[in-house]
Order: C-alpha cells, then structure tokens, then sequence
C-alpha cells in the first residue's frame, strides 16, 4: 500500500522494527531529542539499503516510536499526558462553542492520527500547539500576579545581558557558517590555500560543529597538507563518533599516507582502524564493509579485504564492484578460506567474476574438476570472458 510519504508499508514495518530495538535498548530516556538518525545506523535492517535506495531514515513514520525512541518511556508518557489533558480541554470547549471547539479537536485528532504512519514536517507541525494554545485560551485569563519592581528592574537587566550574550553568539555561528561555505566553494575551485584559510575560521568561531573540521580536511587535503587534512578528520570523529562518513575520510587519508610509506600517523594499523569504526558505526550496509575492503586491499591485507567484500556482497548484491574486488583478493590468498569466503557469496550472488576467481582458487588447491566446472559456469555468465576460457584450455591441456 503506497502511502503519500515515506514508501510502502511493508518498507516502513523494517523502519519499526528498527525503532523497537532501539527503544529496548534505552527504554527510559531515549537517545536524545531528533536523535533518531543518528542511532538508526546501527540498528537499521541488514539489507534494507536495497529496498531504501540507499537512504538514512531520521524519522521513525510514527510519532509514538519516534518519542520513545528519542525521549525514552518518559517522554512518550509526558506527550501522551499533554495530549490527553488538552483533548480533554477542547472536548469540554466543543460543548460550549461546537464549531471553534469541534473543528480544534478534529485537527488534533487528524493530526495524532496521520502521524501514526508518516513522518513529521514543518508544514503541519505547528498544528496541534495552534490546538493546545486554544485549549488554554478557553480556560480563561490567569489572575494578576503582583511583582515588586525593584526585583523586576534585576530581573529585566539579566534578561538583557543573557540576550546580548545570545545574540553575540548567533552572529559567530553566522560567520562560521559563512566561512565554512566560502572554504567548500574554495575547495571545489581548487584552491587549497585559499580554502583552508576559511575552513580555519570555520572551525576557530564554531568548533564543536564536526562538519566544519571536515571541511577543513578537504581544504588541507586540497592544499597538499595530507598529514593535517587527517588530523582534521581526526577532530570530526571526536566530536561526532557515530558518522560513519567521517571515519571515511579519516581511513581514506591515513591509507593514503601508509601507502606513500609515511607512519607517522600510524600508517596501515591507523588506516584500517579508522576504517573497521566506518562498520562500527553502521554495521548492516554493504558500503560500509566495502571501504573497509578497499582500504584493506589497498594495504594488501587481502583477508581483510575478502572477508569484508564477502559481507558487502552478502549485504547487497547489486554492485559488480563488490564482486571484482572480492574475485582480487581471493586469488591473491588461493587458500582453503579464500575457497570457503567465494562459496559464500556464491550463495546470495552468482556472477561470472566470482566464478572465475572460485575456478582458480580450486586450481591452486589441486581440485581439477572444481576448477573446470566453475570455469565452465563462468564463460557461461560471461561468453566474452577470454580468462575463462584461457583457464579451460590450461586445465584441458590445450
């Protein structure tokens, strides 16, 4: 059944039970208000990238999942209050005044009701606090409360400061977000210099922000500097441990730095640590074992690398890379687990890549006819596959 937003139901039941498992995890508090995208990595369905096109959901579809993931038992009994003790407002303001009272409380239960299967927008989310604001205007005025006036005049004088204070920040984050822009269109023109002066900015007016540390790793990366452009990174992943872009880069830039033979930032070990936290942080996507393959292949950690392009391949089956770079490495190690590791992905995936490097696996395992079949099978797949038929007319003879 497709629904006017988010997909069709059936996507959606991996989205709850996703939100559940989060929930039992941390039924009191939750994960933190709008925190939901932020832990849905790590508990997100293995192999729903396929049916999502890839896509990291911040919303749970259904508001009651969605407080209890990110507000805990807690919170999702403090809204369920609200909710009831307004509703009852309205329902006691329509037996006085049908029309204003009937229409808020159809509104805020059309509301409640759609937000059991959609996400929440901007564009109606103003709603039911229009609702709630009624139901409190109908109560009546409040009395008059005294106030003594020398208390007020301090009072209003620390209202004032807390303001300026405020305001002086806002215009920091402004400038940095500024800067922060200037150093991306900066890096994109190539101009590295230019553009790590302005991420440095970036990062010195607002530097709890974790994007604009990797804004300034492109720029030092652009720049030439690739020890500090990691370094950058580095202090990305500090402030935000569960992106598992940012370990991405970081991984990215220190494989870049081993393989040019430079340890000082703890060559290969630190490359393909930085990238075993990319699966860490969302574990049940095959792109995410796939860098970390690439990132062990390139370091020419081939069981790494097979183990993990196994796992991407087993994850998601649409991507021929997954199974060049799997068919790579598996016959650089030719052993008894190489063998295993191909069968595996055999099982989710046939493709003629994955066959060849299974025929040449056996072949250095003495196992003949394994190594023929599976070569046989693979210029079925591929009848343009010259390495096929190479590897038959060598294990004929011919």
């Amino acid at each position: 059944v497709d629904t006017a937003r988010g997909g069709t139901l059936p996507d959606r039941v991996l989205i709850y039970e996703s939100a559940l498992r989060m929930f039992r995890d941390r039924p009191l508090l939750g994960f933190g208000p709008d925190s939901f995208g932020v832990a849905y990595l790590r508990y997100r369905e293995p192999g729903s990238e396929a049916i999502f096109n890839f896509e990291r959901h911040n919303s749970a579809h259904d508001w009651i999942l969605q407080t209890a993931v990110t507000t805990g038992a807690v919170g999702l009994a403090a809204l369920a209050t609200l909710i009831a003790v307004f509703a009852r407002s309205l329902w006691a303001l329509s037996a006085r005044k049908a029309v204003i009272g009937g229409a808020l409380l159809a509104g805020l239960a059309a509301y409640w009701a759609q937000g059991l299967l959609t996400v929440g927008s901007i564009s109606v989310d103003w709603s039911p606090w229009v609702a709630f604001g009624a139901a409190a205007a109908a109560r009546g005025a409040l009395p008059a409360i005294g106030y003594r006036p020398r208390r007020a005049v301090g009072m209003h004088v620390a209202v004032a400061v807390a303001a300026l204070i405020g305001a002086a920040s806002v215009g920091g984050a402004f400038r940095a977000s500024t800067d922060a822009k200037t150093a991306a269109l900066q890096t994109q023109a190539g101009k590295g210099p230019a553009a790590v002066v302005a991420a440095a900015s970036a990062v010195r007016l607002d530097p709890g922000r974790s994007e604009y540390w990797v804004q300034l790793g492109r720029a030092r990366a652009a720049a030439g500097s690739e020890r500090e452009a990691g370094d950058a990174y580095a202090e990305a992943t500090t402030r935000d441990p569960w992106n598992p872009d940012y370990w991405q880069h970081l991984a990215a830039s220190r494989a870049r730095l081993a393989i040019a033979g430079d340890r000082s930032r703890g060559g290969a070990e630190a490359a393909l640590a930085a990238s075993a936290r990319v699966v860490q942080a969302d574990p049940n996507t095959s792109g995410s074992h796939f860098h970390l393959a690439t990132v062990a292949y390139n370091l020419e950690d081939m069981r790494t690398a097979l183990r993990s392009a196994v796992r991407a391949i087993e994850l998601y089956q649409g991507n021929a890379e997954y199974d060049r770079v799997a068919a790579l490495a598996a016959t650089k190690l030719g052993d008894a687990e190489a063998r295993a590791l191909l069968e595996s992905a055999l099982a989710r995936k046939e493709s003629a890549a994955l066959r060849l490097a299974l025929a040449e696996v056996a072949l250095r395992l003495n196992d003949r006819s394994a190594a023929r079949a599976n070569a046989v099978r693979a210029l079925e797949l591929d009848p343009q596959s010259e390495d096929a038929a190479k590897l038959i007319r060598s294990i004929d003879g011919n």
